[in-house]
């Protein structure tokens, strides 16, 4: 089976589901999801319902990693607010698996097969839909992970810390262009 809802019974260490991917693409590097967005992010905010189906009140936290460059990989991690059933969240995240198959369909069938091999699980509270070429690969890695809270802060630290270095980069190389264009 390409996907897999089932509940493996651990616990699963306390944190945010955006530090989670953070420290997922520090360390698993996942090939094409480069945008990261959490529940702090009001565009994503507007645009939960859109993409799970599910209001927020559902979950007490969440966050995506997606593609940039229109490709469908992407992770997608739900943590269940207190009552909700995590059958809910699963559902939630095949939802958008669907939906997404159903737009890459029109044009690349790399992410087709991608999203048909996508794996979903959960860990304690968190729901989580990882696509790629390797999905397995990064699910061990969010598995570990979601095991070492720890190991989830040193990790998205040096993430966060990469992409303000990633930032700062391409801020000076845009001055210097603007610097040669103006001479």
């Amino acid at each position: 089976l390409s996907v897999c809802a089932c509940n493996n019974g651990s616990k699963a260490a306390d944190v945010s589901a955006k530090d989670l991917i953070a420290a997922t693409m520090n360390s698993a590097k996942p090939e094409s999801a480069d945008t990261l967005c959490g529940s702090d992010d009001q565009s994503f905010k507007n645009r939960f319902y859109y993409y799970y189906g599910i209001e927020t009140d559902a979950v007490r936290d969440y966050a995506i990693a997606y593609s940039s460059a229109a490709k469908s990989d992407e992770i997608s991690v739900l943590v269940a607010a207190k009552g909700t059933d995590m059958k809910t969240l699963t559902d939630a995240l095949e939802g958008r698996r669907e939906m997404q198959r159903q737009t890459f369909e029109l044009y690349s069938p790399e992410s087709v097969e991608m999203l048909k091999n996508a794996v979903i699980f959960t860990q304690g509270d968190y729901a989580v839909m990882i696509v790629a070429k390797d999905p397995t690969a990064i699910e061990s890695r969010v598995k570990e992970l979601l095991s070492d809270a720890g190991e989830v802060e040193k990790e998205a630290k040096a993430y966060y810390e990469g992409s303000q270095e990633l930032e700062q980069t391409i801020q000076a190389i845009k001055a210097k262009v603007d610097t040669y264009r103006s001479e």
